[in-house]
């Protein structure tokens, strides 16, 4: 089995959570559509060519940078002159409306994906029930780098955050040198060892409707997955109290629930021969997830 052979074998269609058509407001909504671009370095682009800081552009989630991608964002009505004037290879950026409201992570419905399964050895009946809604290995960024990130950050190891992330430190001012990184960046360090860990509880799950992301606020539902959490915290040095960052409070995590089991809609596959591999099959799937949901986890529980 073979994913993302191509950019194109791999397409996702982002839905929001509410209207993005209004005619008036204080944000303009932009459809921004992306191939080979991970979406914090697009927006990262978007933010100097318009000339405003990355904190005035919202976005509901972070989508793949091997595949094409359409997703939301939302700017100030000041710059809807330089978005009609945008310009990067391989991205494109299209007005929809106006609100008052700005996107947030989370402000999303659900997404549609578009996925081509190569170098399959033969057909097969592709039939699901419950599948575990495992945070995808993408996540966790390369060598797990995002989750030691995460810890360190928890720890209040700022200094060895500094150092892997290669900034410039003036003074022994760490915070400071922090402050120079997106804070939603930063974050998502810390959701990797949340979502490291909620996958490491979930494994020994059965049943359930969802599972608890710790946090500093998380009341645990059973005292078998509190012990399980305290267990995995007190082996990094960590309790719930950990996720309030007092030196950087706007990096503090409440906690959250997820999801147990994947919900998958609209779900049809199609068999043809491989267009990229001789003698092999390939299958195209198309199909709805909830936010936060991991295509790659389904995709491959299906083929394994």
């Amino acid at each position: 089995m073979k994913l993302k052979t191509f950019p194109e074998d791999f397409r996702v269609v982002e839905h929001s959570s509410f209207p993005l058509d209004g005619t008036t407001g204080k944000y303009v909504y932009v459809r921004l559509t992306k191939k080979n671009w991970n979406t914090a370095s697009v927006v990262k682009e978007i933010a100097h060519a318009l000339h405003i800081s990355l904190k005035h552009i919202g976005y509901a989630g972070n989508k793949d940078k091997h595949a094409i991608t359409q997703q939301y964002l939302s700017l100030p009505t000041s710059v809807v002159p330089g978005i009609k004037t945008f310009t990067l290879d391989d991205v494109t950026l299209e007005i929809i409306g106006y609100g008052d409201e700005r996107l947030t992570l989370g402000d999303l419905d659900t997404n549609t994906f578009t996925i081509i399964v190569r170098q399959l050895t033969r057909e097969k009946d592709l039939t699901f029930d419950k599948i575990k809604n495992y945070f995808g290995d993408q996540r966790f960024g390369h060598d797990n780098q995002n989750i030691t990130l995460g810890k360190l950050l928890l720890q209040g190891n700022f200094k060895e955050v500094c150092l892997l992330l290669d900034l410039e430190v003036v003074e022994n001012n760490y915070i400071q040198a922090l402050h120079t990184i997106d804070k939603r960046t930063l974050r998502l360090y810390i959701a990797a060892y949340q979502s490291h860990l909620w996958n490491l509880v979930a494994t020994t799950l059965d049943e359930g409707e969802t599972l608890e992301i710790v946090g500093f606020l998380t009341e645990y539902s059973t005292e078998t997955i509190q012990q399980q959490y305290e267990t995995l915290l007190a082996k990094d040095d960590l309790t719930k109290d950990s996720f309030i960052l007092k030196s950087y409070k706007e990096l503090s995590m409440e906690g959250d629930k997820r999801p147990l089991f994947i919900a998958i809609t609209n779900f049809n596959a199609t068999w043809v021969d491989d267009t990229a591999y001789q003698e092999k099959k390939q299958c195209t799937l198309t199909f709805t997830l909830g936010k936060g949901s991991y295509a790659t986890t389904f995709v491959n529980t299906l083929f394994h």
